[in-house]
């Protein structure tokens, strides 16, 4: 059961995009619905789970969305600025990278013979994929060269 609420946020993300380019408007009121839709999530979540509540859990949670919040800002400017199919692909091979390099360095991850190099070698192909799936064709309008700079921004941020 576990294992189903820790796949929700990543369902759920995979489907914002969708829903948020079927549903074009501001970034603040995007961002508001990301955030209600999220607050109602976590809510129904603390609620089935019986989650225990302590002021410290509280300060975490909020610090935690906060951050969250202000990532979620420039997602939803790199989904304006050059559209969801660059964005989400390059998004997540950079959470994979982040989370997989602050695993190494903090963590002392990937001590066995061979795997700090398997691992590099597999982040590369992951960064060389998502480079792959986000490649657009001349074939039609694109971003100008000031939307693929924001957006990049956006992204990287």
């Amino acid at each position: 059961m576990s294992i189903a609420i820790a796949l929700v946020p990543s369902l759920l993300f995979g489907a914002l995009s969708l829903l948020l380019g079927a549903f074009p408007t501001d970034i603040r009121r995007q961002n508001t619905a990301v955030m209600v839709g999220a607050g109602a999530v976590s809510l129904g979540c603390a609620a089935m789970l019986g989650s225990p509540w302590s002021l410290s859990a509280t300060v975490w949670g909020v610090a935690c969305g906060l951050m969250w919040t202000g990532g979620q800002v420039f997602v939803l400017w790199a989904f304006r600025a050059w559209g969801v199919s660059r964005t989400m692909p390059l998004t997540t091979a950079l959470q994979l990278l982040l989370n997989a390099t602050l695993g190494v360095s903090l963590f002392g991850e990937w001590r066995a013979p061979g795997a700090l190099i398997l691992g590099v070698v597999a982040l590369a192909l992951i960064m060389l994929g998502a480079a792959a799936c986000s490649w657009q064709e001349r074939t039609g309008p694109g971003p100008t060269a000031a939307q693929r700079r924001d957006g990049l921004l956006a992204t990287a941020a």
